[in-house]
This record gives structure tokens, C-alpha cells and sequence, in this order.
């Protein structure tokens, strides 16, 4: 940044804003005097927190641009050397979506100019009493045998089938809380047949659940 003219740094900054549709208003930040870095995303709130979608990063001068998808909500930290940005993913159990901190990415910047990118996987899984998880594992296998093999949604009442997005996330955290059958269960959800909103539900699951072993992995 400091080849960089000042006045390549205000028209990357223009030009940034001006890139930017009116759903996503845009800002920048300034750090350590030097570093001009210009964020902007779709403003989502949920239980009050407010969260961010469809981000575009940039990091002006320095040829570094982030992105993060519709499908993912995240939180900015900034402070005087440093931008976080914090990665969430949703759990729905209790009967509600639950939000938790599942990456974080750090950009830090030092006094000589340089900086430095650094990942941390920060999940914590939730946990639900043992009474809880087992309650939950009752009424999904009550669901599982009404469904069969051949996906009989036809047998299930209205309550039931609404919930079809959401029993895999409560096997999961039901898992999660230490209940092995639930696990069990979790990997054959629905006997492996679903579409739709069910799908992409339990695909977001699963993909919490492997980012889980996978870091357990790497201490081991």
C-alpha cells in the first residue's frame, strides 16, 4: 500500500462504491493510517443480531478481493490493525434458528505495512440435555417408520411433515449433545430420499457435521 498513490486508492475506492447496487450499501475503513479496505452486503438481522449476505471484500491497492455467497451470513470486526470477518451457520432446534460463529478469517496488518491472512475454524457445537436429544430421536423414528422406504409423505400429519427441514438439524445437534443414535440415524435421514428444501437443509448439516471431523482430525 505504500507504492500505492493516493489517488489510485480514492478512484479503487469510487469505483468500489459505485459497483455497489443499493441493497448493498457499501463502507470502508481505514486502518493503520495506510490500508483503505471497502466491504458491503445485503443486511439480514435475526434475534436482533445483524448479520451480512452476499459480501463482497476488497482490500484496496492490494489486488485481494473476498466473496461470500447469499447463502452465507457473516459478522465484520474491525479495530484499529485488524478486520475479522466471522462466518455463521444456522441450527434450527427448540423450535427456531440458532446462529453460531463456524469460521472466522482474519486480516491483521503490521506496522511495517505488510499483512497477513489467518483461518480458524472457531465452531463450538451446541448442546441439548441427554433427555432432550432422546425425545427428539422418539419423534423422528416415529416419522422414519411412517415414511417407510418409499418416501410415503401421504402418512405423516401437517405438523410432521413441516419439520422435515428441520429433524435432521436436531439429529444433528442431538448427536452433538451425545446421543449416538441420533448420529445413526442423522446418516440415513430420510432413507437417503429427499429433495428440495429437505435437501439443501440436510446437505447444510452434513457440511457442519464434516467440518467438525475434519478439524478434529488435524489434532489427531
Amino acid at each position: 500500500m505504500a507504492a500505492t498513490k493516493l489517488e489510485d486508492v480514492l478512484n479503487d475506492t469510487i469505483r468500489f462504491y459505485g459497483e455497489v447496487g443499493e441493497w448493498y450499501p457499501p463502507r470502508h475503513v481505514v486502518l493503520r493510517d495506510i490500508h483503505v479496505i471497502c466491504y458491503s452486503g445485503y443486511v439480514d438481522k435475526f434475534d436482533g443480531e445483524i448479520f451480512l449476505s452476499e459480501v463482497n471484500i476488497e482490500l484496496i491497492g492490494e489486488n485481494v478481493q473476498l466473496f461470500y455467497s447469499a447463502c452465507e451470513e457473516i459478522q465484520i470486526n474491525v479495530s484499529d490493525d485488524h478486520i475479522e470477518i466471522v462466518k455463521y451457520v444456522p441450527l434450527h432446534f427448540h423450535e427456531k434458528a440458532h446462529y453460531f460463529p463456524f469460521e472466522s478469517k482474519t486480516v491483521a496488518f503490521s506496522s511495517t505495512g505488510g499483512y497477513e491472512i489467518k483461518d480458524r475454524f472457531i465452531f463450538d457445537p451446541p448442546k441439548i440435555s441427554k433427555r432432550e436429544a432422546a425425545a427428539i430421536v422418539r419423534r423422528y423414528k416415529k416419522v422414519h417408520k411412517k415414511i417407510g422406504s418409499e418416501l410415503a409423505f401421504g402418512e405423516l400429519d401437517e405438523e410432521e411433515y413441516m419439520k422435515l427441514e428441520v429433524y435432521c438439524h436436531e439429529l444433528l445437534v442431538s448427536f452433538f449433545s451425545g446421543n449416538k443414535e441420533a448420529g445413526i440415524l442423522f446418516e440415513n435421514y430420510l432413507h437417503g430420499q429427499y429433495d428440495g428444501a429437505v435437501a439443501e437443509s440436510y446437505a447444510d448439516a452434513r457440511n457442519i457435521l464434516e467440518a467438525c471431523r475434519r478439524e478434529k482430525e488435524r489434532f489427531q
